[in-house]
């Protein structure tokens, strides 16, 4: 072996070595970066819906509307649920009390209730929630663990119009 070829082998070790030692560190930092169980996707996408909580003087039909929402933002959602149902006996086409009732189930991971709801709401044409519902709906069905919900989410996302929730799917 010649002397030339002693320092090119060792130079061409040292580059494996760090291509090697570049590509362990971008599958790293690939792997921490992006969610990989369904409730950490969960837990980074789920937000609470934000909604106007200050009681201007409850009426006798809008009271289990508001508090509703004022337990709801206080994180208190088995009484959010109990007023929101309140209200949605005398009131049952209040979708935006509907929508609060999705979201509240969906907060405490209680998909078949939340899935219900929402449901109903993403499908209706009569009313302004319609993408909200999707967009929740979807994180749903991706973050419930059943894989085949996957591509139901999908499903819901890409019959979202607004730009905003849209371009949120494209993260997921």
């Amino acid at each position: 072996m010649n002397q030339e070829t002693k320092p090119k082998q060792q130079f061409n070790l040292w580059k494996v070595l760090i291509i090697m030692l570049l590509g362990a560190i971008s599958l790293l930092i690939w792997t921490m970066a992006k969610p990989s169980t369904p409730d950490e996707i969960f837990d980074d996408y789920f937000e609470p819906y934000i909604i106007q909580t200050t009681p201007r003087g409850l009426t006798e039909d809008s009271d289990n509307y508001m508090m509703g929402t004022i337990h709801y933002r206080d994180g208190e959602y088995d009484l959010a649920i109990s007023e929101l149902k309140n209200h949605l006996k005398e009131n049952a086409t209040d979708y935006r009390a509907q929508l609060m009732l999705g979201i509240t189930y969906l907060a405490i991971k209680n998909f078949n209730a939340a899935e219900v709801v929402l449901l109903a709401l993403a499908n209706d044409p009569n009313h302004l929630f319609q993408d909200q519902s999707r967009w929740y709906l979807g994180l749903l069905y991706l973050t419930d663990g059943n894989e085949e919900n996957d591509n139901r989410a999908d499903e819901y996302f890409e019959k979202i119009e607004d730009e905003a929730l849209l371009t949120r799917t494209k993260d997921l």
